[in-house]
């Protein structure tokens, strides 16, 4: 199986492509992941073996401006592994990027390969907005033409399972392939013993984590500040590389020591920064963007046992609502969600049981290892 991603190591679609490539190659299957680079210069190819059946290449990265990376360089490097590896099976995540979506296409027509479409985020009227004439154009155009030609799509949501039937692709063709959860590495810990050893002091201590936030950042500052007009003692975590802008980097030093930024950690630590909260915040807004994602980070919070409160859409919403593991507020409602936090931090132990049942659902329906049988499925019916 040759699975190609465009994202650098460690960020985005990355981690849904690691976790079911990891899993399935467990259950048998031998899988090559090409991805890119996660060093803003990097002119090599390099090749790491994870697992006996598993092997990860990166492509080069040449990051020299907001978008532009070095798409070029990889689209023709995809274009040589598609058209020269030995494999059965190519399965293409993000098509709307040119350098995954024309080399899968040739992959299928040139050599005759089985092709299986990955759709996890909504570029056409999403993603693609952020960008200027012609890479908008493109990027829509791709995301909506490849999956017409895949013998299988795999999607991440219901919101992407509507969109690929309304472009036409036949709802035999595709099939729910939902984001796990990685709840044998992330375990939930005693949130005293936690916060001793990372220097915490006493909480209660609120968490979000993530790269970007869009425009959910501001949200989520003014949910805090009637949290902290409640109880002042309350901490906020900010965990992640997180990229903010001049307005929002003022916003966060005006709370002061009420806001922690830890940055990236390891796993061992980031298990712990997760498992010293009380609660996790995932703020999100009414967007074609939120309602396709199945945010990574919220399989995570799962896996740590804490319940979660988001203004939520999409898969969060449907998750938190039908197995109660967190409070969904209504979309923009900044003062319901704070009123959700400040109910939770007051019930300890209606918070423990929304907790528990999130961390059932991660060790069942959502344990990657159980997602990536059902991907070795549609590989094998293919």
């Amino acid at each position: 199986m040759l699975l190609l991603n465009h994202n650098p190591v460690g960020y985005g679609t990355y981690w849904r492509v690691f976790y079911l490539a990891k899993h399935a190659s467990e259950l048998g299957l031998d899988i090559t992941m090409v991805c890119a680079s996660d060093e803003d210069l990097d002119t090599s190819i390099k090749k790491k073996q994870i697992a006996k059946n598993f092997e990860i290449i990166t492509l080069p990265r040449f990051k020299y401006g907001k978008y532009m990376s070095g798409q070029e360089i990889r689209l023709l490097l995809s274009i040589w592994q598609t058209l020269t590896f030995n494999y059965d099976i190519v399965h293409a995540f993000t098509v709307a990027q040119p350098q995954i979506g024309f080399p899968a296409l040739l992959a299928k027509y040139l050599r005759g390969k089985r092709l299986i479409v990955d759709w996890d985020d909504a570029w056409h009227e999403g993603f693609a907005l952020y960008h200027r004439f012609p890479v908008r154009n493109i990027l829509s155009f791709s995301e909506l033409y490849v999956p017409k030609h895949a013998d299988m799509v795999t999607v991440s949501s219901e919101f992407l399972h509507n969109k690929a039937e309304s472009i036409g692709v036949d709802p035999k063709r595709i099939v729910r392939i939902p984001n796990g959860c990685n709840s044998t590495e992330i375990v939930p810990l005693d949130k005293h013993e936690c916060r001793k050893a990372l220097n915490l002091g006493r909480g209660p201590f609120l968490l979000s984590m993530g790269h970007t936030y869009a425009d959910t950042m501001d949200s989520l500052l003014e949910a805090f500040k009637k949290v902290l007009r409640s109880n002042p003692a309350t901490k906020l975590i900010l965990l992640s590389r997180i990229v903010l802008d001049d307005s929002l980097r003022k916003k966060i030093d005006e709370l002061g020591s009420s806001v922690i930024l830890p940055g990236e950690v390891p796993l061992d630590k980031f298990n712990l920064y997760l498992c010293a909260a009380d609660i996790f915040l995932l703020p999100m807004r009414d967007s074609n963007i939120e309602k396709a994602r199945f945010p990574i980070r919220f399989g995570d919070y799962l896996c740590a046992g804490r319940p979660v409160v988001s203004n939520a859409v999409g898969e969060v919403k449907r998750i938190i609502e039908k197995d109660k593991c967190g409070i969904a507020c209504a979309v923009d409602d900044v003062e319901g969600m704070a009123d959700s936090v400040i109910k939770l931090l007051q019930s300890e132990a209606e918070s423990a049981k929304m907790g528990m049942r999130g961390r059932e659902i991660a060790e069942k329906d959502l344990l990657w290892q159980n997602i990536a049988k059902r991907l070795v499925d549609v590989y094998t019916n293919t």
